[in-house]
């Protein structure tokens, strides 16, 4: 019941985070990350896929937005919820290599940065954390070697 509900919900955090205004999607950017880094206190039962559908919206937000600083707060989510929620993330992974992975091609060069900064110290400081999304890991890191921007 609970991912039928959220499929509609995320879908509207999705629209929203795209709103033409840029206070409104900022608002609703920063309650998705409020919304995310409450549900990711708790633990993901092994074979779900819940916090991978949880954290869709921020990779919908991430491709479709024409607004560096609506990016740029996605990735400032992104690494905020990461760093305060490394233990608790299995399935959400995923979502946050697409993240990455889909800024890794952004042609602004700052946000290409933030990016691999953040794999960068994933990598340096909590590399035995990944070891079992090591493949969406790699995937990550080849979407920055493909990457067109310096």
């Amino acid at each position: 019941i609970w991912s039928n509900v959220w499929g509609v919900l995320g879908d509207n955090f999705a629209q929203a985070g795209l709103h033409p205004n840029p206070r409104v999607a900022m608002y609703a950017i920063d309650s998705l990350r409020q919304l995310s880094v409450k549900f990711l206190t708790k633990d993901e039962l092994r074979d779900f896929n819940f916090q991978r559908l949880f954290l869709k919206p921020f990779e919908v937000i991430m491709r479709e937005s024409r607004d560096r600083d609506i990016r740029e707060l996605v990735l400032q989510c992104v690494d905020m919820m990461i760093r305060a929620r490394l233990q608790n993330l299995r399935s959400g992974w995923k979502s946050m290599f697409s993240v990455l992975s889909i800024a890794a091609a952004d042609q602004e060069v700052d946000i290409c940065r933030q990016a691999f900064d953040t794999v960068l110290r994933l990598t340096q400081e909590h590399f035995d954390v990944l070891v079992f999304d090591f493949t969406e890991l790699v995937n990550c890191l080849l979407a920055f070697v493909a990457s067109t921007s310096e």
